[in-house]
């Protein structure tokens, strides 16, 4: 298992905590439409119910829960293979899972169940509300936190609706995973979430990039000109790579025909062996010294 999100304090009877579809075939390998590293957030989903239980929240899990025969399906004209089917163990919860409070199960008719809060006909098109909103102005909650499968699907399709209806929508990336029927489409969903006024956190200490999020620039080459040393790190050089960021300390160039950093004054570039290293400039690497010593004048 993954290591745990860290449990925050956000919680309190205002709000609540939904579960989405945290099912046997979507969180487990050879689910019928499993959901790649569904079975990673299992721990982190119980931290956060534990933690929304002590507060007060009240919690609600999803379940799809379908018909054998259904247009949801591919083998009725559908998009998806055949999953969930009520009574199957694919459709029960996954094993470790602590399931505490009310389950809200969906697509019971052979409508397309995404939404926690609504499902769809297939054919019209016309949606029906399930008994989740009516349960969450009961409650007089005003914010939910939406974690569970997937990201792209039935966690965006809930947050979604959890914004048509007024409430305060929070999904903590590192608490569901994506389909990504095709590429980029966690970004995708990401990108809708945040402009429906959904706050998307990131994913903490996980080592995964967010989806959406820029990727990382990496370094230039180090043949083809000089390089520049800042004091976040290395940059290129702006003439020799045209269109880089400007150097943050453009005084102090690496040249890689010498393997050396001097310090370019207006009269001399002559090395100063006694000068000190500058405690900013290092950086690890193969081919790189261990630190950066300035070279400048000769003070005598």
């Amino acid at each position: 298992m993954a290591t745990a999100e860290p449990v925050d304090h956000r919680y309190g009877p205002a709000v609540a905590l939904l579960v989405i579809d945290l099912q046997n075939d979507f969180a487990t390998p050879g689910g019928s439409l499993y959901v790649g590293g569904g079975e990673e957030i299992v721990d982190a989903v119980n931290a956060q119910v534990t933690a929304a239980v002590a507060a007060g929240s009240p919690v609600f899990w999803t379940q799809d829960w379908h018909p054998e025969v259904t247009p949801h399906f591919v083998t009725s004209g559908g998009v998806w293979p055949p999953h969930c089917v009520a009574g199957t163990p694919g459709a029960d919860f996954h094993p470790d899972a602590r399931v505490t409070g009310e389950v809200i199960r969906k697509g019971v008719d052979g409508a397309d169940g995404y939404s926690g809060f609504s499902t769809r006909d297939p054919g019209s098109g016309v949606r029906a509300s399930t008994v989740l909103g009516d349960r969450l102005a009961a409650a007089g909650v005003h914010a939910v936190v939406v974690i569970g499968l997937a990201g792209d699907y039935c966690v965006k399709e809930t947050a979604l609706d959890g914004r048509r209806l007024g409430l305060d929508v929070v999904v903590p990336l590192g608490l569901t995973r994506f389909v990504n029927l095709q590429p980029g489409d966690d970004a995708a969903a990401v990108a809708e979430l945040r402009a429906a006024g959904v706050r998307v956190e990131p994913a903490a200490g996980c080592g995964r990039r967010a989806p959406g999020s820029p990727k990382k620039t990496p370094l230039p080459p180090r043949r083809g000109g000089a390089m520049t040393v800042g004091h976040r790190g290395v940059r290129g050089n702006a003439a020799a790579n045209p269109g880089s960021a400007a150097p943050r300390h453009p005084r102090h160039r690496v040249h890689h025909s010498a393997g050396t950093v001097k310090r370019v004054d207006r009269d001399t570039t002559a090395r100063d062996p006694r000068r000190p290293a500058c405690p900013s400039h290092r950086w690890a690497g193969p081919g790189w010294p261990d630190a950066v010593r300035p070279i400048g004048r000769e003070t005598g």
